[in-house]
Protein backbone atom coordinates (compact mmCIF):
# COMPACT_ATOMS: atom_id res chain seq x y z
CA UNK A 1 0.00 0.00 0.00
CA UNK A 2 2.74 2.72 1.21
CA UNK A 3 4.70 1.83 -2.18
CA UNK A 4 1.42 2.64 -4.35
CA UNK A 5 0.84 5.75 -2.14
CA UNK A 6 4.10 6.99 -3.20
CA UNK A 7 3.80 6.67 -6.83
CA UNK A 8 0.71 8.66 -6.47
CA UNK A 9 2.78 11.11 -4.24
CA UNK A 10 6.42 11.57 -5.87
CA UNK A 11 4.49 13.13 -8.93
CA UNK A 12 1.62 15.22 -7.12
CA UNK A 13 3.90 18.89 -7.17
CA UNK A 14 1.36 20.20 -4.26
CA UNK A 15 2.92 17.09 -2.01
CA UNK A 16 6.50 18.52 -2.53
CA UNK A 17 5.55 22.05 -1.84
CA UNK A 18 3.63 21.61 1.09
CA UNK A 19 6.46 19.25 2.49
CA UNK A 20 8.98 22.01 1.88
CA UNK A 21 7.37 24.86 3.39
CA UNK A 22 7.40 22.77 6.65
CA UNK A 23 10.48 22.93 7.55
CA UNK A 24 11.57 25.86 5.63
CA UNK A 25 9.02 28.20 7.33
CA UNK A 26 9.78 26.96 10.73
CA UNK A 27 13.67 26.77 10.15
CA UNK A 28 13.56 30.24 8.79
CA UNK A 29 11.05 31.74 11.32
CA UNK A 30 12.85 30.48 14.61
CA UNK A 31 16.73 31.08 13.22
CA UNK A 32 15.45 34.72 12.71
CA UNK A 33 14.05 35.44 15.77
CA UNK A 34 16.82 33.64 17.92
CA UNK A 35 19.50 35.83 15.66
CA UNK A 36 17.55 38.93 16.50
CA UNK A 37 18.06 37.98 20.34
CA UNK A 38 21.56 37.51 19.88
CA UNK A 39 22.47 40.84 17.80
CA UNK A 40 20.26 42.41 20.63
CA UNK A 41 22.08 40.63 23.26
CA UNK A 42 25.28 41.44 22.08
CA UNK A 43 24.84 44.81 21.54
CA UNK A 44 23.69 45.77 25.07
CA UNK A 45 26.74 43.91 26.32
CA UNK A 46 24.65 41.04 28.52
CA UNK A 47 24.99 37.85 26.47
CA UNK A 48 25.95 35.82 29.46
CA UNK A 49 23.45 36.88 31.57
CA UNK A 50 20.59 36.31 29.23
CA UNK A 51 22.01 33.41 28.06
CA UNK A 52 21.40 31.60 31.32
CA UNK A 53 17.62 32.48 30.25
CA UNK A 54 17.39 32.05 27.02
CA UNK A 55 14.35 29.58 25.10
CA UNK A 56 17.33 28.25 22.33
CA UNK A 57 19.40 26.22 25.16
CA UNK A 58 18.13 22.91 26.22
CA UNK A 59 15.60 22.17 28.10
CA UNK A 60 13.64 25.14 27.09
CA UNK A 61 14.29 25.25 23.78
CA UNK A 62 12.20 21.62 23.03
CA UNK A 63 8.88 23.81 24.45
CA UNK A 64 10.21 27.03 22.13
CA UNK A 65 10.02 24.90 18.99
CA UNK A 66 7.04 22.82 19.79
CA UNK A 67 5.14 25.75 21.05
CA UNK A 68 6.13 27.59 17.63
CA UNK A 69 5.58 24.25 15.15
CA UNK A 70 2.09 24.46 16.41
CA UNK A 71 0.91 27.72 14.62
CA UNK A 72 1.89 25.45 11.49
CA UNK A 73 -0.36 22.40 11.92
CA UNK A 74 -2.26 23.49 8.79
CA UNK A 75 0.25 22.88 6.26
CA UNK A 76 0.43 19.11 6.83
CA UNK A 77 -3.46 19.19 7.30
CA UNK A 78 -3.87 21.07 3.35
CA UNK A 79 -1.42 18.27 2.43
CA UNK A 80 -3.82 15.60 3.50
CA UNK A 81 -6.82 17.20 2.25
CA UNK A 82 -5.97 17.79 -1.44
CA UNK A 83 -4.03 14.48 -1.21
CA UNK A 84 -8.01 12.80 0.20
CA UNK A 85 -10.20 14.71 -1.99
CA UNK A 86 -7.68 14.60 -4.91
CA UNK A 87 -8.54 10.85 -5.06
CA UNK A 88 -12.36 11.40 -4.88
CA UNK A 89 -12.53 14.19 -7.52
CA UNK A 90 -9.96 12.53 -10.11
CA UNK A 91 -11.76 9.37 -9.46
CA UNK A 92 -8.76 7.30 -8.62
CA UNK A 93 -9.99 6.03 -5.66
CA UNK A 94 -11.70 4.15 -7.82
CA UNK A 95 -9.63 2.58 -9.84
CA UNK A 96 -7.90 1.32 -6.75
CA UNK A 97 -10.87 -0.62 -6.29
CA UNK A 98 -11.24 -2.11 -9.94
CA UNK A 99 -7.60 -3.09 -9.43
CA UNK A 100 -8.28 -5.52 -6.30
CA UNK A 101 -8.20 -3.29 -3.48
CA UNK A 102 -11.13 -3.41 -0.98
CA UNK A 103 -12.33 -0.59 1.10
CA UNK A 104 -10.03 -1.08 4.23
CA UNK A 105 -6.87 -1.25 1.87
CA UNK A 106 -7.50 2.24 0.69
CA UNK A 107 -9.02 3.42 3.93
CA UNK A 108 -5.85 2.48 5.59
CA UNK A 109 -3.68 3.68 3.11
CA UNK A 110 -4.84 7.27 3.97
CA UNK A 111 -4.24 6.32 7.75
CA UNK A 112 -0.63 5.72 6.91
CA UNK A 113 0.08 8.55 4.85
CA UNK A 114 -1.06 10.44 7.67
CA UNK A 115 1.10 8.85 10.10
CA UNK A 116 3.76 9.60 7.65
CA UNK A 117 3.47 13.10 7.24
CA UNK A 118 2.85 13.67 11.15
CA UNK A 119 6.35 11.61 12.01
CA UNK A 120 7.87 14.42 9.18
CA UNK A 121 6.70 16.91 11.24
CA UNK A 122 7.86 15.48 14.13
CA UNK A 123 11.28 14.71 12.78
CA UNK A 124 11.84 18.02 11.84
CA UNK A 125 10.68 19.76 14.96
CA UNK A 126 13.37 17.20 16.85
CA UNK A 127 16.01 18.47 14.69
CA UNK A 128 15.04 22.00 14.75
CA UNK A 129 15.39 22.01 18.65
CA UNK A 130 18.91 19.68 18.21
CA UNK A 131 20.04 22.44 16.37
CA UNK A 132 18.80 25.75 17.96
CA UNK A 133 19.92 24.01 21.25
CA UNK A 134 23.90 23.31 19.81
CA UNK A 135 24.22 26.82 18.33
CA UNK A 136 22.95 28.40 21.90
CA UNK A 137 25.99 26.72 23.73
CA UNK A 138 23.89 23.64 25.23
CA UNK A 139 23.73 20.17 24.74
CA UNK A 140 20.92 17.76 23.90
CA UNK A 141 18.81 15.89 27.09
CA UNK A 142 15.86 14.45 27.69
CA UNK A 143 14.73 17.11 30.06
CA UNK A 144 11.96 19.02 29.11
CA UNK A 145 11.49 16.49 26.00
CA UNK A 146 7.92 15.17 26.50
CA UNK A 147 6.80 18.53 25.08
CA UNK A 148 7.94 16.32 21.92
CA UNK A 149 5.31 13.68 22.80
CA UNK A 150 2.99 16.69 23.47
CA UNK A 151 3.56 17.77 20.00
CA UNK A 152 2.91 14.36 18.64
CA UNK A 153 -0.09 14.40 20.11
CA UNK A 154 -1.01 17.67 18.59
CA UNK A 155 -0.22 16.58 15.09
CA UNK A 156 -2.33 13.52 15.38
CA UNK A 157 -5.22 15.30 16.57
CA UNK A 158 -5.26 17.85 13.26
CA UNK A 159 -4.19 15.26 10.91
CA UNK A 160 -6.76 12.90 11.60
CA UNK A 161 -9.36 15.90 11.96
CA UNK A 162 -7.62 16.81 8.39
CA UNK A 163 -8.36 13.34 7.03
CA UNK A 164 -12.04 12.71 8.67
CA UNK A 165 -13.04 15.76 6.90
CA UNK A 166 -11.41 15.03 3.40
CA UNK A 167 -13.28 11.75 3.73
CA UNK A 168 -16.65 13.74 4.62
CA UNK A 169 -16.66 16.45 2.28
CA UNK A 170 -14.27 14.60 -0.53
CA UNK A 171 -13.86 18.18 -2.31
CA UNK A 172 -10.15 20.12 -1.73
CA UNK A 173 -11.64 23.19 -1.76
CA UNK A 174 -15.02 23.11 0.26
CA UNK A 175 -12.73 20.50 3.23
CA UNK A 176 -10.34 23.44 3.00
CA UNK A 177 -12.22 26.22 3.61
CA UNK A 178 -14.52 24.02 6.31
CA UNK A 179 -11.18 23.30 7.53
CA UNK A 180 -9.78 27.27 7.79
CA UNK A 181 -13.89 28.40 9.23
CA UNK A 182 -13.94 26.03 11.84
CA UNK A 183 -10.44 25.95 12.92
CA UNK A 184 -10.04 30.21 13.62
CA UNK A 185 -13.98 30.71 14.35
CA UNK A 186 -16.54 28.34 14.02
CA UNK A 187 -15.14 25.87 17.27
CA UNK A 188 -14.67 28.82 19.41
CA UNK A 189 -18.81 29.93 18.59
CA UNK A 190 -20.15 26.55 18.90
CA UNK A 191 -18.49 25.29 22.26
CA UNK A 192 -18.96 29.09 23.44
CA UNK A 193 -22.55 29.08 22.85
CA UNK A 194 -22.34 25.10 24.56
CA UNK A 195 -20.44 26.79 27.39
CA UNK A 196 -23.60 28.72 28.32
CA UNK A 197 -25.56 25.59 29.11
CA UNK A 198 -22.65 23.19 30.07
CA UNK A 199 -20.12 24.79 32.02
CA UNK A 200 -16.37 24.39 30.58
CA UNK A 201 -17.25 22.45 27.97
CA UNK A 202 -15.42 25.22 25.41
CA UNK A 203 -12.21 23.49 27.10
CA UNK A 204 -12.98 20.30 25.09
CA UNK A 205 -13.38 20.97 21.75
CA UNK A 206 -11.11 18.53 19.42
CA UNK A 207 -9.17 21.20 18.50
CA UNK A 208 -8.42 23.22 22.19
CA UNK A 209 -7.63 19.68 23.62
CA UNK A 210 -4.88 20.11 21.33
CA UNK A 211 -3.92 23.67 21.75
CA UNK A 212 -3.83 23.21 25.50
CA UNK A 213 -1.37 20.52 25.32
CA UNK A 214 1.11 23.03 24.56
CA UNK A 215 0.23 26.13 25.78
CA UNK A 216 2.59 29.52 25.51
CA UNK A 217 5.84 28.77 27.87
CA UNK A 218 5.57 32.20 29.49
CA UNK A 219 1.96 32.21 29.93
CA UNK A 220 1.52 28.53 31.14
CA UNK A 221 0.94 29.45 34.55
CA UNK A 222 -1.56 32.57 34.22
CA UNK A 223 -3.39 31.05 31.75
CA UNK A 224 -4.38 28.41 34.71
CA UNK A 225 -5.08 31.61 36.96
CA UNK A 226 -7.11 32.85 34.86
CA UNK A 227 -9.24 30.03 33.92
CA UNK A 228 -9.69 27.92 36.83
CA UNK A 229 -12.14 25.67 35.20
CA UNK A 230 -9.61 24.21 32.97
CA UNK A 231 -8.74 20.39 32.29
CA UNK A 232 -5.57 19.14 33.54
CA UNK A 233 -2.75 17.48 31.34
CA UNK A 234 -4.00 13.89 32.37
CA UNK A 235 -7.67 15.01 31.35
CA UNK A 236 -6.38 16.48 28.46
CA UNK A 237 -4.16 13.20 27.28
CA UNK A 238 -7.45 11.40 27.92
CA UNK A 239 -9.78 13.66 25.72
CA UNK A 240 -7.09 13.41 23.24
CA UNK A 241 -6.67 9.69 22.36
CA UNK A 242 -11.06 9.85 22.64
CA UNK A 243 -10.75 12.30 19.76
CA UNK A 244 -8.26 9.90 17.76
CA UNK A 245 -10.63 7.39 17.78
CA UNK A 246 -13.56 9.33 17.04
CA UNK A 247 -11.76 10.68 14.12
CA UNK A 248 -10.78 7.30 12.86
CA UNK A 249 -13.77 5.79 13.96
CA UNK A 250 -15.65 8.57 11.44
CA UNK A 251 -14.02 8.32 8.86
CA UNK A 252 -14.11 4.44 8.17
CA UNK A 253 -17.35 4.54 8.96
CA UNK A 254 -17.77 7.18 6.31
CA UNK A 255 -16.21 5.62 3.82
CA UNK A 256 -17.46 2.18 4.34
CA UNK A 257 -21.33 3.79 3.88
CA UNK A 258 -21.00 5.55 1.14
CA UNK A 259 -21.42 5.36 -2.62
CA UNK A 260 -17.95 5.26 -5.07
Amino acid sequence: MLKIEWLKLKRYKPFWVLMTLYPLCLFGLLFLVAGSIDSLMAKTQKVQAIQNITAFRFPEVWTTVTWTASWFHFLPCVLILFTVCGEFENRTHRQNLLDGWTRLQFFLSKVLVTLGVTASSVFWVAVLAALLGATHGSYPGLEGSQTLLYFLEQCLLYNFFALALGFALRRGILSLAFFLVYSVTLEYILFGTAGSMVKNIEFYAPLRVANQLLPFPLWSEAARKLHPGAPGLEVLHAFAVGYLVLFIGFTWWRYRRSDL
